[in-house]
């Protein structure tokens, strides 16, 4: 299988990428094992932003967003990169941009089809972690047990076969897969979305929120 190069893709795509992920941790294409600088200085972006970054995101990308919603970036999907670019652009940005909002989580869901199709193509193995982070937190984000069963057996396979200087990073998306594996199975859904989508939580769920006010951020 032959992947286009970076060079190829969209430029909004590469815009996308350069932001979420930063071109020194992007991988070559058609290279399946590829270094990287350590995520660690961006994980205040990815995962504790907070209102700043939100209001960032809604500037920079809320028309990219939009597009993808409407299906105008479709065209991304016939590369690794384009299709790792559409999937954040589904999963990742609107959980900040839109965040505590039902649109938060809808668009996500079309992230999961996605990256079924992209692991059905071998797009994940021409991934570094980092790369494969992103491309597979979808399913990790699914409120279906079938997709946290992949999302589990995928970050064990990530972190069993990542390099030693990986592997602290590694534990922790594990852990984090783990957990969220763990909320799906006992409730068959997040109880931390029920408020946004109109849903009506049990006592179980309530008592669940009540002991776990942090919530990933939602």
């Amino acid at each position: 299988m032959t992947n286009s190069n970076n060079g190829r893709l969209d430029p909004e795509a590469l815009r996308v990428l350069d932001y979420w992920i930063g071109h020194d941790n992007l991988s070559p294409d058609d290279t399946a094992t590829q270094p990287m600088t350590t995520p660690t200085p961006r994980f205040k972006l990815w995962f504790a932003g907070g209102n700043k970054v939100d209001e960032e995101i809604r500037t920079l990308f809320e028309a990219t967003i939009n597009n993808a919603d409407v299906g105008q970036l479709d065209h991304w999907q016939h590369s690794p990169k384009g299709l790792l670019a559409l999937i954040i652009v589904l999963d990742q940005f609107p959980l900040n941009a839109f965040r505590k909002t039902a649109r938060a989580f809808h668009l996500g869901d079309k992230a999961v089809p996605l990256t079924h199709e992209g692991i059905e193509r071998g797009f994940d193995q021409s991934m570094n972690v980092l790369e494969k982070l992103f491309f597979y937190l979808p399913l990790e984000h699914s409120e279906r047990i079938s997709d946290q069963r992949l999302s589990l057996e995928l970050f064990q396979v990530m972190h069993k076969d990542s390099p030693p200087e990986h592997q602290e990073f590694t534990r922790k998306t594990l852990h984090s897969a783990q957990e969220h594996f763990d909320i799906i199975e006992q409730f068959g859904r997040y109880p931390f979305r029920n408020g946004v989508l109109g849903r009506e939580s049990t006592e179980e769920e309530l008592a669940w929120l009540e002991a776990n006010p942090g919530r990933f951020g939602q």
